[in-house]
């Protein structure tokens, strides 16, 4: 018979308790409980790019207001697939609204005009 099979098992579960609760112990940890271990870092704060980009997004609708709408996620789209952490110094102009077919019974067609700059480092928070 070997000497961990002689070794009594509950004296193994109080010597590896009692390293568990040494470690715990010696950790620092403030106020909020938070352990000194930690090495998560702050966010980085945001600064906003020198590229400017320039999307034109124009859809149709119902009515003007609905093809606007429609427009303007599409370029919201295309800024947060080209800027992972925002825009920022955002413009947008729109574009003339107009009948799909004269007469206006088939919808309505509008655009917007987006020109923006991306928030920098990727990964950032905050403006």
């Amino acid at each position: 018979m070997t000497y961990l099979t002689r070794m009594p098992w509950c004296g193994v579960g109080l010597f590896l308790f009692g390293l568990l609760v040494g470690c715990q112990g010696g950790m620092a940890s403030g106020d909020d409980g938070v352990s000194a271990l930690d090495t998560s870092e702050a966010p980085l704060a945001c600064a906003c790019g020198a590229t400017r980009y320039s999307v034109v997004r124009r859809t149709t609708g119902v009515t003007c207001a609905e093809a606007y709408d429609k427009a303007n996620k599409l370029a919201d789209t295309f800024m947060f697939e080209t800027c992972p952490s925002g825009g920022c110094d955002i413009t947008r102009s729109l574009m003339s609204c107009s009948p799909v077919v004269p007469g206006g019974n088939q919808g309505f067609s509008m655009g917007v005009t987006m020109t923006f700059s991306c928030n920098e480092p990727a990964g950032c928070e905050g403006t």
